[in-house]
């Protein structure tokens, strides 16, 4: 996943059975109009990102099994397909 936009790296993720996680309304409301952009075309499981600096992003998803996995981006994104992947933490529920 490292180094991947995030589209892409979302790819592989769902091939490999994760599914997205979306963000609660309570925490969209408090979003900046990109994530809301980025959630509006197709990257729903967005939860929050730093308003300033390198523009970290954080990605959340689910499986079936019941791990939850959470990916960090940077930048604002690679050739119009989101930023790039750099970190992820998988965690049993």
């Amino acid at each position: 996943l490292y180094h991947q936009p995030i589209t892409e790296g979302r790819k592989l993720l769902l091939a490999d059975g994760w599914l997205p996680n979306p963000a609660s309304a309570e925490t969209r409301e408090g979003w900046m109009d990109y994530m809301r952009d980025m959630a509006d075309n197709g990257l729903e499981e967005v939860q929050e990102c730093a308003g300033t600096g390198f523009g970290f992003c954080n990605f959340q998803y689910r499986h079936a099994e019941g791990w939850t996995l959470d990916v960090t981006t940077v930048g604002e994104g690679m050739e119009g397909k989101g930023p790039a992947i750099v970190g992820y933490n998988v965690a049993c529920e």
